[in-house]
């Protein structure tokens, strides 16, 4: 049967007159666009989801391996990266041993003075016959190696996904989903002196991937819709809820 190739090209929307860096993983790789150019920073082939520091000069990213995967740290000018989590086991490849021995790191993003990162992780390693994991949980973290991590906030009905810190790092937006019939998955805030957790007002369901604006006024996210995602903005004071 003969299929109508309706596909186009992707639109070139980044010129030489965008201001600023783009920080971008691609094929495994961290790329930094700027001046209307790319430049390749890592070559390993298991990097993803990069995020600047708020003064650019550093990245911390997800290194991904084999049922695991770790919070890497290195300069935005490339160089070897520096290692901030151990979740890899030592275990042979595709063993069942090795399965038991790892766990995940995913979304690290720095806090605004950049000595500070979060992320979310498991508590541990899967459990039970058949393997089990953890609810995916928030943590923090010097941004230095062979620092601990601290425990930040989990709830056991569903996981948390990409976090980043407020204006003034004190609280932090998140994406939750929860697990099973607990609700519909949305962005929640959390505040580090107090430890109390709010819906920040206006926030929609189905809303996930928090960034904040450089003057900490407007929230950005996407939502899913009943066809597809979108951008959106929710204006804020002063980057606090």
């Amino acid at each position: 049967q003969q299929v109508s190739d309706t596909s186009r090209a992707p639109a070139v929307i980044a010129t030489p007159n965008l201001p600023g860096r783009l920080l971008l993983a691609k094929a495994g790789d961290l790329w930094m666009w700027q001046n209307g150019s790319l430049q390749q920073i890592t070559q390993s082939g298991n990097a993803w989801q990069p995020a600047f520091s708020r003064d650019g000069t550093r990245i911390v990213f997800v290194r991904r391996v084999e049922s695991a995967s770790d919070i890497m740290l290195t300069s935005a000018s490339g160089g070897e990266a520096i290692q901030l989590t151990n979740n890899a086991s030592n275990h042979p490849l595709h063993s069942f041993e090795r399965i038991y021995d790892s766990t995940w790191a995913m979304y690290p993003s720095f806090a605004p003075d950049g000595n500070k990162i979060v992320y979310a992780s498991q508590y541990g390693p899967p459990e039970g016959n058949p393997a089990s994991e953890y609810r995916m949980i928030m943590y923090f973290m010097e941004a230095r190696a062979g620092a601990n991590r601290e425990d930040a906030y989990a709830d056991g009905s569903g996981n948390v996904g990409h976090a980043i810190f407020d204006v003034d790092g004190d609280g932090v937006f998140f994406a939750f989903s929860p697990a099973g019939q607990n609700g519909a998955p949305r962005i929640m805030y959390y505040q580090r002196s107090s430890g109390r957790l709010t819906i920040p007002r206006g926030m929609p369901d189905q809303s996930y991937d928090p960034a904040l604006s450089n003057d900490g006024k407007s929230l950005y996210f996407a939502k899913r819709t009943a066809t597809g995602t979108d951008i959106f903005a929710l204006p804020l004071a002063s980057g606090r809820v």
